[in-house]
């Protein structure tokens, strides 16, 4: 095979799509892009031929992805809220819809002023990547965070992470179950948790059921479980004006918020936020004192 940029994204183009991969021509540039150490707009640019060690990397990138090896998995990183994280499968791949619950607890810290930033007590729960403390943290220099996770692998990689991006000092990572074993009151609770129920996980995409780690998806038989466990949680560490920010999925709104309107006090303000495709997406409960 010739080793033209050309030749070598048809090739890939063609593989990709007799294997049923979406959105192949982005893709394509994607991994070769990452496989030259160029950017995806230098690879429209390029006019000699692909080095066969490259091109040789290039296919075997390929390959993966045919396989449904995911794209981050296979590069290594995967960007969030304009910043890159490292994933791996030790993590589950950080997904623009979570980029929402990092908008709406910006928009609260942004209400406050630098002094109370300083003192408040935030968690970020289910950590995974690191990509919603992170990203707070590199917001808003004035403020730390806990970060959790029940898995050990997933915190190494998290704090790489935090290390990468130079909040290592003010984000504290705790092998933990949900809130449990930590001492309220919080002034923020943010989470991404596994919220897909156990009898669904096989039927979502093979680069998720087959790649991304299940303890991070597999939310129990109806899908609530862990949230409801969180949420319950949540209220009891939660500070007098305490805020909850957490992610739901698809069809959960009227369960999610009958739930939170039993257990919080009638005060209380619960919404939810939808997300770019117009899902109920992030669950939003602000105690008042």
């Amino acid at each position: 095979m010739e080793n033209s940029a050309k030749v070598l994204l048809k090739w890939a183009r063609d593989l990709l799509k007799s294997n049923a991969i979406e959105d192949i021509t982005f893709e394509s540039r994607v991994l070769l892009a990452h496989s030259m150490g160029i950017s995806v707009e230098g690879t429209f640019l390029i006019d000699a031929p692909i080095i066969q060690e490259k091109a040789n990397h290039y296919k075997s990138m390929v390959y993966r992805r045919a396989q449904g090896e995911p794209t981050a998995y296979i590069i290594g990183y995967k960007e969030f809220f304009g910043e890159i994280f490292k994933v791996d499968p030790r993590v589950l791949i950080p997904r623009p819809e979570t980029e929402l619950v990092v908008e709406k607890t910006a928009k609260y810290l942004n209400d406050q002023s630098i002094e109370k930033q300083e003192v408040m007590k935030i968690v970020d729960v289910g950590t995974g990547s690191g990509c919603i403390a992170i990203s707070l943290a590199k917001l808003f220099p004035s403020i730390k965070l806990i970060a959790t996770d029940i898995s050990t692998e997933s915190l190494e990689l998290a704090k790489s992470n935090a290390q990468n991006h130079s909040v290592i000092d003010r984000v504290d990572f705790s092998e933990n179950d949900l809130l449990g074993n930590l001492e309220g009151p919080f002034d923020i609770v943010v989470s991404n948790p596994p919220y897909i129920d156990s009898n669904s996980i096989q039927a979502v995409q093979r680069e998720i059921r087959n790649h991304e780690p299940i303890i991070a998806l597999d939310g129990g038989p109806s899908g609530t479980e862990i949230l409801f466990r969180l949420i319950t949680q949540a209220k009891e560490r939660l500070s007098d004006d305490g805020l909850l920010v957490i992610e739901i999925g698809f069809g959960q709104k009227e369960e999610v918020l009958g739930f939170c309107k039993k257990n919080f006090p009638s005060n209380a303000e619960v919404k939810l936020e939808v997300d770019l495709a117009g899902i109920p997406r992030v669950l939003l409960v602000k105690n008042n004192e």
